[in-house]
């Protein structure tokens, strides 16, 4: 998460030169066109590509925290529930999975984390460049899921 605010201002000036980008003198009309819709798309890919960075961050720290969590419940448990935790901690767990877990009954955090989710697949997987992205309220929702994980966990019960 130390890198979300580098991520951010690179985004912003990238995003402010392409804006700032002037078509060149002497450009036809149809080819001034074109040149417009080339700039918009640049700033699209910009978005999505710093959406992707951000998000990257994001999804780390929900897995180190809960790689912690379990951890911690691996070695203070005792009996058929060590088991469990062993379980967890040795298998493949989905992110929502992750978020629910530490994050009980924080359901608009949840819903958050899934849109981000969907759309990160939309964009990796899917090439879906014309997904609309307002990196700056994506920023601050990683910045408030964070914030809301680390002080959920700062507390001893949390971590049992």
């Amino acid at each position: 998460m130390d890198d979300l605010d580098s991520i951010h201002g690179a985004y912003k000036v990238i995003n402010t030169n392409l804006s700032a980008l002037s078509i060149p003198q002497g450009i036809s009309n149809e080819n001034r066109l074109e040149y417009y819709k080339m700039l918009k798309e640049y700033e699209e890919i910009n978005s999505h590509a710093y959406f992707c960075l951000a998000f990257a961050q994001c999804e780390d720290l929900i897995k180190k925290r809960f790689r912690q969590l379990v951890g911690t419940c691996r070695t203070t448990t005792r009996g058929a529930d060590q088991g469990a935790w062993d379980y967890v901690g040795g298998n493949k767990i989905d992110i929502l999975f992750m978020v629910k877990f530490l994050l009980p009954g924080h359901d608009k955090i949840y819903a958050t984390v899934r849109e981000l989710y969907r759309d990160r697949n939309h964009i990796v997987h899917e090439a879906k460049l014309t997904l609309p992205i307002d990196l700056p309220r994506v920023i601050k929702d990683i910045k408030d899921i964070a914030k809301l994980i680390d002080d959920t966990l700062s507390t001893p019960e949390a971590a049992l």
